[in-house]
């Protein structure tokens, strides 16, 4: 992986927006705080943000999860979700 020479170069995914469609996600995640851009939806248009089986959690955390000494962080832990 070349995340760390990234991480040393400054970049972290801040200012940048990730396109997530997947199961949903768990919008109460201390990983997710403040990242989830208002304006996610439902791709089919008919339920709520929140995970069905999880996946869709597991997926976003590998991409932006907080890096907050807690657990894992994302590659782009500064990203901000859609």
């Amino acid at each position: 992986s070349r995340a760390l020479g990234a991480y040393q170069a400054g970049a972290s995914g801040a200012g940048v927006k990730v396109g997530v469609i997947d199961s949903g996600i768990n919008p109460g995640l201390a990983d997710f705080a403040g990242r989830i851009d208002p304006m996610s939806a439902d791709v089919a248009g008919n339920r709520g943000l929140g995970d069905v089986d999880g996946h869709g959690t597991a997926v976003a955390g590998v991409i932006a999860a907080a890096k907050n000494d807690l657990g894992m962080h994302g590659v782009a832990y500064g990203a901000t979700l859609v």
